[in-house]
């Protein structure tokens, strides 16, 4: 570049990125080339003066629009390397000064304000001007977008007005500004942008171009001043601020916050339930929520924050929050709170029968009766958790073992040895799920194990908190690294992991209640409520390949377009260098790449270059996907034949040459041996 100041860039449909610099010398990038008007002297004939050009880009005609604002003498359009000029012809002496406001490639229309104040449309090619409707104030227009142009008046009040049959502009609203704006955007799916001048920026989650109604903004990045906002083509969001760089936001984080801007829901969730109406969360202080109908309310026990919830249960009379050294009683309908005084620190809490609740603790297990208020000891061994299997017996875990317990008799049998089950849950009549703290998740009977689900299964966190059941055969795992939706069939179960690129606050997950298709998530950063199905349909595979920036052979360079690439040294040496622009993944991504003609088996790197030495002679083809961080890959792999040529002495000629002058030499020694014989 000539000119690295540089104003805009339009990235187009070719994988093409048209550059505006803010002096005259436009260039486009294409591959890993800058290409300017010395490499094309194409690019000469865009001439706009002295004023910065306003440049759009016509996704469906897929070109560059580049015309002057003040008097433009000229509509640029580029495309596919060429720049077609049409000249405007408009007398300046006859019309006066114009202020350009658009122009539509798809009639050739100019639309442009006169000296009077009237917008014209003005067809470049036949040179018809027509006088478009005169209920629009297009005086101060700030921002164009297809057919939605943008006022702003005493920098605070915003109008929208929508272009219809060419020639009458529609006013859709105007916004009221509490603070002075700063800059207006419309993204590519037609959201308005309010930036205000002394930080933030407002967010109005509805086309401009459909029915507008009034809706409350949601707002960004209050402390900092927003230049420009960007949707890019995954509907990820980028913000370009005024001396705090830049700032992303991911498609699915972005749209679970802006459809669900709850107050106050950002506290650490360590547990989660709940009953036929409403949903608790227990936090890492001594406090917890009640969430109900869009209303997170807060539920306060004692003033010292440092005791955290360990475990919740509800049912339709009450709440249970098990913390660190004690057991709360929430009365839902009375809306009171009162202390077990179990003094001891809990682990889990497991409903019984007839409402009464098991309470799990370093102390043993205990069995509370809220219609008597009374607690009593069954076993005096350290319990993490339980769970009923009949009438009087349950499964009931330690730290390492899995017993039977009998209640009524108080007798006890080990069952599974070997295992810190942290949370145990009922599949079907006979069939259990033991979350694992380090082995995954075990399947058993009353009897025996039927199946684990570990790593060999595709289980990507083998230490797993909670388990919560969503039919007979689909189960919902919670580890620290993300929300595992299990399916089983006859052969190798369904794993799907969920990350924050799905939508999830944070990865680190305490706990699920399921509620028809809504899955509300307990996590480090607060509770996520998201469509069970949408996110089972969401994109299985990234829509993007991995790039190869350049590749090295034998110490020398190339980039694309890559030539026929060969080696014809014994001692050779390939580099591949990739890269993988899934920003969702926030750099946590990797490769998945096999080399054919030499090896069939995939192999995964996290380093972004590939190396290969001393290759045989042969014909290869080098093959690579990108793995994002959620574990979903590109659509599509990329690859590049390259070739490694043979020595003389490699040849086939040369093996045949040398495989005559063997036979001959036999041949002759033999003959010579007979000849000596015979004499």
């Amino acid at each position: 570049m000539k000119n690295t100041d540089i104003i805009s860039c339009e990235p187009m449909d070719d994988e093409e990125i048209f550059i505006v610099p803010f002096l005259e010398d436009f260039a486009y990038m294409k591959g890993n080339t800058i290409i300017n008007s010395d490499l094309n002297p194409e690019l000469k004939k865009i001439k706009c003066g002295i004023m910065l050009p306003r440049v759009n880009y016509n996704k469906k005609l897929n070109e560059v629009v580049i015309y002057s604002i003040n008097n433009p003498q000229n509509i640029y359009l580029y495309k596919n390397g060429k720049v077609k000029v049409i000249p405007v012809g408009i007398d300046n002496h006859k019309n006066g000064p114009i202020a350009a406001i658009n122009f539509k490639a798809e009639n050739n229309t100019l639309y442009y304000r006169a000296k009077d104040g009237s917008i014209i449309a003005y067809n470049v090619i036949t040179k018809i001007s027509r006088k478009c409707n005169s209920n629009a104030d297009l005086s101060e227009v700030i921002f164009v977008r297809d057919n939605i142009f943008i006022t702003i008046a005493n920098r605070k009040i915003v109008t929208i007005y929508v272009l219809e049959n060419d020639y009458s502009f529609r006013k859709v609203r105007s916004i009221e500004s509490l603070e002075d704006i700063y800059s207006v955007v419309i993204d590519k799916n037609h959201n308005l942008w309010i930036a205000q001048d002394q930080g933030g920026v407002l967010y109005y989650d509805q086309p401009l171009n459909k029915a507008f109604k009034s809706k409350k903004p949601v707002k960004f990045l209050e402390d900092c001043i927003i230049n420009y906002i960007l949707a890019d083509q995954d509907n990820n969001i980028w913000f370009a601020t005024r001396n705090n760089g830049l700032f992303f936001i991911a498609e699915a984080p972005f749209h679970r916050y802006v459809n669900m801007p709850l107050e106050n829901n950002s506290s650490y969730i360590t547990s989660i339930a709940a009953n036929s109406k409403n949903i608790f969360l227990g936090y890492n202080i001594t406090s917890g929520g009640l969430y109900h109908s869009g209303i997170l309310t807060d539920l306060v026990f004692k003033k010292n924050k440092k005791i955290e919830n360990k475990a919740v249960y509800a049912n339709d009379m009450f709440a249970y929050f098990g913390q660190t050294d004690d057991v709360f009683e929430y009365d839902i309908s009375k809306k009171k709170v009162r202390s077990l005084h179990v003094n001891t620190t809990i682990k889990n809490l497991i409903p019984y029968r007839r409402n009464k609740l098991l309470i799990c603790a370093s102390d043993g297990i205990k069995l509370y009766d809220p219609s008597l208020h009374t607690i009593k000891r069954i076993w005096n061994q350290r319990i993490y958790t339980a769970l009923p299997y009949s009438s009087d017996s349950i499964f009931t875990g330690t730290f390492k073992d899995l017993y039977k317990l009998n209640i009524v008799t108080r007798k006890v049998k080990p069952f599974l040895n070997g295992y810190y089950f942290t949370d145990l849950k009922q599949l079907t009549d006979n069939l259990y799920l033991g979350a694992s703290n380090s082995k995954g998740i075990l399947l058993f009977n009353n009897k025996k194990i039927i199946a684990i689900i570990g790593e060999e299964q595709g289980l990507k966190d083998v230490q797993i908190k909670k388990v919560t059941v969503e039919n007979k055969k689909t189960f919902w795992a919670s580890t620290e690294n993300g929300l595992i939706r299990i399916e089983l069939t006859r052969g190798k179960p369904i794993i799907k992991t969920f990350t924050i690129t799905d939508g999830l606050p944070s990865d680190n997950i305490s706990g699920v209640v399921i509620k028809g298709d809504s899955i509300f998530v307990g996590t480090s950063k607060g509770m996520g409520i998201l469509s069970i199905k949408r996110l089972l349909t969401q994109q299985k595979h990234i829509n993007k390949k991995v790039i190869i920036n350049s590749v090295s052979v034998d110490g020398k360079e190339y980039v694309d377009p890559f030539p026929n690439l060969t080696s014809e040294e014994v001692q050779n040496d390939l580099t591949f260098n990739l890269s993988f622009l899934d920003y969702a993944s926030q750099g946590k991504i990797n490769f998945k790449y096999k080399l054919e003609g030499l090896n069939n088996k995939w192999q995964t790197t996290n380093s972004s270059k590939v190396i290969f030495s001393t290759l045989p002679p042969g014909k290869y083809t080098f093959k690579v996907y990108g793995l994002g961080y959620n574990g979903k890959q590109s659509y599509a792999y990329t690859q590049i034949p390259f070739e490694i040529k043979p020595q003389f002495w490699q040849t086939i000629g040369f093996r045949i040459l040398f495989i005559i002058s063997i036979l001959a030499v036999l041949l002759g020694a033999v003959t010579f041996y007979f000849r000596k014989k015979k004499r």
